[in-house]
């Protein structure tokens, strides 16, 4: 796979003694009129598509939402959104009076950012990680900016109070009283997206309390159960995101054990997949989830050969 490199303009291009005849040509791609780079490169590739839109910014602009994010080090905003289907534009923050013409592959963001509030990745001005994470929260809904923090928080160690703290400031604009939920609703210490579905399943529709997030699950004699990805204490529930990797023969076999080794120690386990957290099946997934937690309130405690070790973000 070939690596993304920054377009060039075509006096540029014509500079290194590229004809016009070759930009023309199948050798050549132009992003957009004006700019040209190489052909064989991944059209789709996140870093090539901030990289063709960052050589059109104006002064004082830059680039934000999942884009900045991407440059950021949160690789798994990557503009294709939750479904992986997608192809979001790259967002340009323009504070004004600072003005940028309507291209395709770009959406255009109408907002004050102050100075600290940009940095420069790769050559490539763009929000701040706080900025960031405000931003995602305010311009998604609640629940897909709740996976943007969860991502921010992972892959580079955005705290969520600390979006909170900079929405502070900023009591009047769009979206403030979304960011104080997703806020409250988020935990770094989720290791997928698809963990973190879960997870508001178990919130927002089953609504059960807020779960522990990955602890570690042993027996008494220290025999390690593995991670839970969520797990009620009260009730012995565990629930278990099994994503595509879940399906590989070796690993199903491997989740089949564990699970006889939790429910062996008094645990009652609730697995979960795609389909399990999409907006069509929530009401049946939060019904096994309510259904099992009462069980798990209702077991003979004396018969429980489990503890568990809160996991702890570095």
């Amino acid at each position: 796979m070939s690596e993304p490199v920054r377009p060039l303009s075509t006096r540029d291009a014509r500079a290194l003694g590229v004809t016009p005849g070759q930009l023309a040509g199948a050798g050549w791609a132009s992003p957009t009129r004006g700019l040209h780079r190489p052909t064989g490169r991944v059209e789709y590739s996140p870093t090539q598509r901030i990289y063709d839109v960052a050589e059109l910014l104006p002064l004082g602009a830059a680039i934000g939402g999942w884009a900045a994010a991407h440059l950021l080090g949160a690789r798994d905003l990557d503009g294709r959104g939750w479904s992986g289907q997608e192809v979001e534009p790259v967002p340009v923050v323009l504070p004004p009076p600072v003005l940028i013409r309507a291209r395709p592959g770009l959406v255009r963001w109408r907002s004050a950012v102050t100075d600290d509030e940009v940095v420069e990745v790769d050559g490539v001005p763009c929000t701040s990680p706080v900025r960031t994470g405000y931003d995602l929260v305010r311009s998604r809904d609640l629940r897909n900016g709740v996976g943007c923090l969860d991502v921010l928080g992972r892959q580079i160690g955005l705290r969520p109070m600390d979006v909170l703290a900079h929405s502070e400031a900023r009591r009047r604009w769009r979206g403030r009283p979304r960011v104080a939920r997703a806020v409250e609703l988020s935990d770094p210490r989720a290791l997928s997206t698809g963990e973190t579905r879960f997870r508001l399943v178990w919130i927002l529709d089953a609504g059960l309390p807020h779960p522990q997030v990955n602890p570690t699950l042993r027996t008494p004699d220290g025999f390690s159960l593995g991670m839970a990805d969520l797990l009620d204490p009260e009730a012995g529930l565990v629930g278990e995101y099994d994503g595509a990797g879940h399906r590989e023969l070796e690993r199903h076999v491997l989740d089949n054990a564990r699970e006889e080794w939790m429910e062996d120690t008094g645990l009652i386990v609730v697995r979960a997949c795609a389909p399990d957290v999409r907006v069509a099946n929530r009401a049946r997934s939060a019904l096994r989830l309510r259904i099992a937690f009462h069980r798990g309130l209702a077991r003979d405690r004396a018969r429980d050969r489990w503890t568990w070790v809160p996991r702890t973000l570095n």
